[in-house]
């Protein structure tokens, strides 16, 4: 049998976790806001939409 991935999914998927337990920290009129994530946020999607 084949190491594939299963159907829907990718063997090039990254999973990144932050730090913290809200999931709206880039919205930096929460309470929640996290700077320091958000950036790192911004920096991984922009990488990811210039890979396209």
């Amino acid at each position: 049998m084949p190491d594939e991935a299963p159907a829907g999914s990718t063997a090039n998927a990254e999973l990144f976790v932050y730090p913290g337990d809200r999931h709206l920290f880039v919205d930096s009129s929460l309470d929640a806001y996290d700077p320091e994530a958000s950036a790192l946020l911004m920096k991984r999607v922009r990488a990811f939409l210039a890979s396209l």
